[in-house]
């Protein structure tokens, strides 16, 4: 059985950030562990979401019981929405991320005739993509359990080092990058499999 994801938006009070940040990474992150699962990570929204929306995400290795109730009940948290995720080809074990810098939240929809293909093309299109622009690093790809077939809707998880190098990383984008042409070839049939995409930029919130 693969490790198993929760994918919480919340929305939280007025000018709530750091009461959040200390609770996520406190008695939230207590009550996870107590349960067998991991906090994976806290993102305060800066593209893409309002200016009071996050990310809270819990892992849940193989041994423990998902317990999806254990990040309810935040303190300045108004509402939240849950999204249970699968890891697929990454991450291969739970290694939170702890590197500052832009995060790219991009969700996919696609077929379930397409999606073994969609799988093929990210991953072998990843390293080259990874060593083109240092400081990028895919951090994981999540198959939706909410979404029944046969629509596959997918999370792809991306640190950037800053905001313009996901601008120069662009598959549209002209400058020639030793490397990046073959990914982003693949990149570019992986878009003619994508029935639908967004993308949202947040930053991760590191523990004090």
């Amino acid at each position: 059985m693969e490790e198993r994801y929760e994918y919480r938006t919340i929305r939280i009070e007025r000018a709530a950030w750091r009461k959040i940040a200390e609770a996520v990474h406190g008695e939230c992150a207590d009550a996870v562990g107590r349960e067998g699962g991991v906090l994976y990570g806290l993102w305060r929204g800066e593209i893409g979401f309002h200016n009071d929306e996050g990310v809270v995400m819990t892992a849940w290795p193989h041994r423990a019981e998902p317990d999806y109730d254990a990040t309810d009940g935040l303190p300045s948290v108004v509402e939240s929405t849950l999204e249970r995720l699968v890891a697929t080809v990454r991450p291969s074990e739970i290694e939170p991320p702890l590197d500052d810098g832009v995060y790219a939240h991009r969700w996919f929809e696609t077929s379930e005739e397409h999606w073994p293909e969609f799988l093929e093309l990210s991953e072998a299109a990843w390293p080259g993509f990874e060593g083109g622009f240092p400081g990028t690093r895919i951090v994981g790809l999540w198959r939706s359990l909410d979404t029944p077939p046969p629509t596959v809707r997918a999370l792809l998880l991306t640190r950037y080092p800053t905001l313009a190098v996901w601008e120069r990383s662009r598959p549209f984008e002209a400058e020639r990058i030793p490397g990046v042409d073959e990914a982003r070839r693949k990149f570019m049939r992986r878009a003619e499999l994508t029935e639908r995409t967004i993308v949202r930029i947040a930053r991760l919130v590191a523990p004090r």
